[in-house]
Order: C-alpha cells, then structure tokens, then sequence
C-alpha cells in the first residue's frame, strides 16, 4: 500500500509540475514585462492549453516591444521638428505665440513676443493669458481678436496699433 500511495503521490508531483513550471516561467517573464524587459523567451512547445497561452503571449510581447519601438521613433521624430519649428519661430523677427483656445492661456511664444509683453524669456510667459500681462482694456482686446480667428476658417493676419505691456505704443 506505501509502494502505491509513493508512486501515485511522485505521479501527482510530475504531473503538476508539468502545469505549475510552465505557469510559473510564464509568470516570470510576464513581471519582467511588466518591468519594461520585453527580451525574453519562453520555452514551451507542447500543442496543450499551456502552449497555447505560452505562443500567444510570446507573439504579444513581440508585438509590444515593436509598437513600444515604432512609438520611440515617432517620439523622437516629433522632438526634433518640434525643435526645429522652435528654432523657426524664435529667429524670425515677427511676434509669434499659440495660446489654447479655450482658455486663453499661451502655449509657446517666441523671445519676439516675449520682449513684447515684458517677459524675460518665452518661458515666463507661457501659461499666462492676456489678461495677466496687459491692461485690462487691451487684453480685452487681445481677446476679442482671439475670438473673432477662432470663427474664422481661414488665417486671421492683421497689423494693428496696441500698447505693449507697460503701455507703450507699438504695432501688432
């Protein structure tokens, strides 16, 4: 009876030994994805349920690692014609800025329109609005100009007569 009870019970151990390695190498690799290491093979080529789950999640961590790659380059590719287009806009000599639309906030502006509001550098004036570098009276109109391009739907260029932000007169 002990003979038996030892050869079903090293049975039992091999058996599940089969399902449980397998899951635990499968668990492994997937918290070192979840790391960000996606170079890792799994070694399971049985037909079952476990070599199934084992190639399906094989080829989505190929696939990851490939959109994470591809995403790396778009990122890269932006940064450098963001760079570019910054270079553009702080060299030319007209006044440039982008604000969001809802809320008035500038986004980015170059040194021109820096100097223009006052501001030492492009980046002490972007997350202000009209409203914290001018007078109330032109930033109102700032702001009606905003208003009146936005219902556009084709470019708003225009030259106008305004006060920068200490009040002294300029064209815009």
């Amino acid at each position: 009876f002990i003979a038996l009870l030892a050869a079903f019970i090293t049975f039992i151990m091999r058996f599940t030994g089969r399902i449980t390695k397998p899951l635990q190498d499968l668990t492994k690799v997937a918290e070192q994805i979840g790391e960000g290491h996606y170079d890792h093979k799994l070694d399971y080529d049985e037909d079952d349920e476990i070599g199934i789950l084992t190639r399906t999640f094989s080829r989505v961590t190929a696939n990851l690692k490939s959109n994470i790659t591809e995403l790396n380059n778009l990122t890269k590719q932006l940064m450098l014609r963001q760079e570019s287009l910054n270079a553009l806009l702080d060299n030319m000599p007209a006044l440039s800025f982008s604000k969001d639309a809802q809320t008035g906030t500038y986004l980015y502006c170059n040194q021109g329109f820096a100097e223009y509001a006052h501001k030492a550098s492009p980046a002490q004036t972007v997350g202000l609005t009209d409203f914290d570098i001018f007078d109330p009276d032109t930033a109102r109109h700032f702001a009606e100009d905003d208003k009146k391009a936005l219902l556009m739907n084709t470019p708003y260029v225009f030259f106008e007569d305004v006060v920068d932000a200490v009040g002294n007169p300029r064209q815009f």
